[in-house]
């Protein structure tokens, strides 16, 4: 995959389905593509829409801002490459994929209907999907994040950090009486 250094990278992870609202993501590009922005969209999943995910950007003629990606065992890798993850779920429970984005350090654009507990990190921005241009100028302010490692961090001392939840759930087992 070459990209060059000064296109933003927008990625997206998830199941291809109306709540995930990956046609949020190509109606935002079509617009954007009017203003002849340097922005790619990565996004990786696989599910029901994601034909007519593909049918929507060639229609549209905008396969030069799309890079599509079945799921990858080294999803890391896409976090760290990418310059912003955008989450325009229509509704979640969680939203894994978004503290997954935050453990890389990378700012989330993420609609404003998944919890607000998602934000571990001061990392995410919420938005209304009823306001695409506010999306739009939140992108178009993404700033090369140079402090990504540090901030990924923070993720170690929150309730999600792998080795506080191994240590609770031993606790807890230990504490049982059989």
């Amino acid at each position: 995959m070459k990209i060059s250094p000064t296109t933003k990278l927008i990625l997206h992870v998830g199941l291809f389905s109306q709540i995930k609202n990956q046609g949020f993501i190509v109606d935002m590009a079509k617009n954007m593509a009017l203003k002849d922005c340097n922005i790619k969209f990565l996004l990786i999943g696989k599910g029901p829409e994601k034909e007519q995910v593909k049918k929507d950007i060639l229609a549209n003629k905008l396969e030069d801002m799309f890079i599509l990606v079945s799921p990858q065992s080294d999803i890391e890798d896409y976090y760290s490459a990418a310059d912003l993850f955008l989450f325009p779920s229509l509704y979640e429970s969680f939203g894994i994929a978004v503290l997954e984005a935050e453990c890389s350090g990378l700012p989330c654009l993420v609609s404003d209907r998944v919890p607000k507990e998602i934000d571990q990190t001061g990392l995410v921005t919420f938005f209304s999907l009823n306001n695409m241009k506010d999306c739009i100028k939140n992108i178009g302010s993404i700033k090369n994040n140079k402090n990504r490692l540090l901030q990924s961090r923070t993720l170690n001392n929150s309730e999600y950090d792998i080795n506080r939840i191994a240590n609770d759930l031993r606790e807890f087992y230990m504490d049982c009486k059989v």
